[in-house]
This record gives C-alpha cells, sequence and structure tokens, in this order.
C-alpha cells in the first residue's frame, strides 16, 4: 500500500544584503507562477522612508516581538543592528512561502 501526502507548501527564505535584489527576485518569482506567495517579515526597526505597515515589513515592538518568540509564531528571527527581523509564518498554507531577510 502506497501513503500518499497531500503538499502543503515549501518555504523559501532569501537572504542578501540590502539592495541585493531580494525583492525583485521575490516580485518576479510571484509575478511568474501562481504557487508563490509571499509572506511579509516583522521587524522592531524604524520603518524606511516610503515603506508601508504590512507591505514591506510589520513594524512591531521589541515586546510584541518577544511575544511571537515565546509563541514559535516564527520560522526564524535574528538580532541585526540592535533590532530583531524574522519571517513571520501564521496558519495553515498551501502556498510555497518566500520571505526575505536582510
Amino acid at each position: 500500500m502506497m501513503i500518499q501526502m497531500k503538499r502543503k507548501g515549501l518555504i523559501v527564505v532569501v537572504s542578501g544584503f540590502s539592495g541585493t535584489g531580494k525583492g525583485t527576485l521575490m516580485k518576479a518569482l510571484t509575478a511568474r507562477y501562481d504557487c508563490y506567495a509571499l509572506s511579509v517579515s516583522a521587524t522592531t526597526r524604524d520603518p524606511r522612508p516610503g515603506e508601508k505597515e504590512g507591505s514591506e515589513y510589520f513594524f512591531i515592538s521589541d515586546s510584541e516581538f518577544e511575544k511571537m518568540i515565546e509563541e514559535d509564531a516564527l520560522v526564524e528571527h535574528e538580532l541585526i543592528s540592535g533590532d530583531f527581523v524574522n519571517v513571520k509564518i501564521t496558519g495553515s498554507h498551501d502556498y510555497d512561502l518566500i520571505g526575505e531577510l536582510e
């Protein structure tokens, strides 16, 4: 007897320094393939000029971030230049998720 499992999704983290083209790559993948969905990360840093809440990042407090760590709501997290950054995964996903991390 063969057991088949339904694939729920693959998580892909794209990592690189600021300005290396992570966002460009992710936009191209999501435009070309229906199976990809973009995961918006959370950070404790202040927004940069032009960044919008929930589009580039969710801008949250240190205490909110620490609560997410305690609740195991993150795929990963890192302290970068005194600010937390993560790829946040919540709920059930049927898509391949792409997350960006600097």
